[in-house]
């Protein structure tokens, strides 16, 4: 068994395990976090340039980002000197970005007169498919927000039994993973430039009838790619 960090997370057989590893990048954003220090805030994402209309560019914002940390992360992880303390991080690592690289909003940054610095990832496009939200924040809660480890289960064994390992799944090039999320932000997240939001609460845009529908749909093909591929990568 191995550790994280200073040892706030284990990584071991038991389910509940595996998901405290999956969600620690995330926790160790606190600073009052024990691990604070290895957090990497820009590991999270990258952000290619959206504008509509669309006319085939794609052009990187930020160097520093999620295919950089994944490839960095592999290196440690599969490097046989590596102790064993880092590689734990490591694959705690890697648990976490492949997962935030198949979410399309983990690749993309919207331009337009409206947002002229980008959208962050829809971090500032507010929403309201019932109550306001963020359109980031909504596709993260795609698969429901329980921390429940039988909650979790029971939508990890609907996604197997539904989606089943294909030709995508043995695709393990992360550079093709981000451009895949990309298309589906440009498609299904933004609806090709027909999605209305606003960039303040109170102003936030009605979606669509069946976006959410859809939107699932396409949050449990992507967490059915991603752990194919996280899989095939280790």
């Amino acid at each position: 068994m191995a550790r994280c960090g200073a040892g706030n997370v284990l990584i071991g057989d038991r389910s509940n395990l595996r998901w405290r590893a999956s969600v620690w990048p995330d926790n160790i954003r606190s600073n009052k976090h024990s691990d604070h220090s290895l957090n990497a805030p820009k590991w999270h994402y990258m952000n290619y340039e959206l504008r509509f209309p669309y006319k085939g560019e794609l052009a990187v914002v930020d160097q520093e980002n999620v295919l950089d940390a994944i490839k960095q992360n592999l290196r440690v992880f599969r490097n046989s000197d590596s102790p064993l303390d880092q590689k734990a991080i490591a694959l705690c690592w890697l648990i976490h970005l492949v997962g935030d690289i198949h979410q399309p909003l983990h690749t993309v940054s919207l331009f337009s007169e409206q947002f002229p610095k980008g959208d962050r990832g829809g971090n500032s496009f507010w929403i309201k498919p019932k109550g306001s939200v963020k359109l980031h924040s909504y596709w993260d809660g795609l698969m429901g927000r329980s921390t429940s480890i039988q909650s979790v289960l029971n939508e990890v064994t609907l996604i197997k039994a539904t989606y089943k390992k294909d030709r995508l799944s043995t695709n393990l090039n992360p550079v093709s993973w981000s451009k895949e999320s990309f298309k589906l932000a440009r498609e299904k997240v933004y609806l090709n430039g027909e999605l209305k939001g606003s960039n303040e609460k109170e102003d936030a845009m009605p979606v669509p009838d069946n976006y959410g529908q859809d939107s699932k749909k396409v949050g449990e093909q992507q967490v059915s790619l991603a752990g194919h591929r996280l899989a095939g990568i280790l």
